[in-house]
């Protein structure tokens, strides 16, 4: 069984298409479709279903991918263990939510650069809930981003440090005296939110429940500095990371406020899936990441 047929399949598995997977590995696609019918004549299974141009994973194909994705990432690790950071080449995938992005990237890749100069990161910015589908589906390699401690049966948690989530107003709102705030406090303010499944805003619908919250909402956005900004010029208020906005509560634009009798801590955390082999270069990229978080004080 060779290792090229199944470093293909493991790609054309997360693309699900064979033309793409054709461009990024530098293949035809006919050359894609023989390492492929290769690979299924040796395993005595159809490994993908292709109906018009729709491409998707038998059952067979996914119980294998497991047991594909272990193999290559294995051969890369055998590949690179005995050689000097400096000279371990390849590619990264790595995604992170925004306020990670916005907080940690930049120094983490300068640091990582420095350390692995010949290889390249791949970085891609999304929402928590889609990073965790990317994981799955080995689209990227690893997954900076804030939440709950995540299931250790379905994840591998790399890196893990506590993040502070409060309430941020401009300095000349009414709750910004406030040293603490109440859900009761918060009931007939109108807000500018993140993404709708961004976990600290799960926590903000738990906490009124009792009112029709969905009304209160003006805007969603996906950038918290930009949530920040907005609330720094309006009444509205918005519920954010405390590392977040840090520079701009430092500079007086606005006031970040803890949460009253609620979860106060998440976690950023950079993640793995379970099934997924430690390169290298993956755990040089955690490290770098560590340090940042560490030098930023994201607690």
């Amino acid at each position: 069984m060779e290792i090229r047929n199944l470093q293909t399949f493991v790609r054309a598995a997360s693309l699900l298409n064979f033309t793409q997977t054709a461009r990024e590995l530098g293949y035809s696609q006919s050359n894609i479709s023989m390492q492929i019918s290769q690979l299924e004549e040796e395993v005595g299974a159809r490994l993908f279903d292709r109906i018009g141009k729709t491409v998707t994973l038998t059952h067979q194909g996914q119980e294998l991918l497991v047991y594909a994705q272990q193999i290559v990432s294995l051969s890369e690790q055998m590949t690179n263990v005995l050689r000097p950071d400096e000279e371990l080449g390849g590619t990264i995938r790595i995604g992170l939510c925004q306020s990670v992005f916005d907080a940690c990237f930049e120094q983490s890749f300068v640091m990582f650069h420095e350390r692995y100069p010949k290889v390249r990161v791949d970085a891609t910015v999304d929402n928590t809930a889609n990073l965790l589908t990317m994981l799955q589906k080995n689209t990227i390699d690893a997954a900076c981003l804030i939440d709950r401690t995540l299931s250790r049966q379905d994840w591998h948690s790399l890196v893990e440090q506590p993040a502070r989530i409060g309430v941020v107003v401009n300095p000349h709102h009414r709750l910004s005296g406030k040293e603490e705030i109440t859900a009761e406090e918060l009931q007939q303010e109108t807000f500018v939110l993140m993404e709708e499944n961004a976990p600290y805003n799960l926590m903000l619908y738990s906490m009124l429940s009792d009112i029709p919250f969905e009304e209160r909402i003006k805007l969603r956005l996906e950038s918290c500095g930009m949530a920040a900004r907005l609330v720094a010029d309006c009444d509205s208020v918005t519920l954010l990371p405390e590392y977040a906005v840090r520079e701009m509560a430092a500079a007086g634009r606005i006031r970040f406020i803890p949460l009253k009798d609620y979860e106060q801590l998440m976690r950023v955390q950079l993640v793995t899936h379970r099934n997924k082999v430690l390169t290298p270069q993956i755990l040089g990229f955690s490290e770098c990441f560590a340090k940042t978080l560490e030098g930023s004080g994201t607690a």
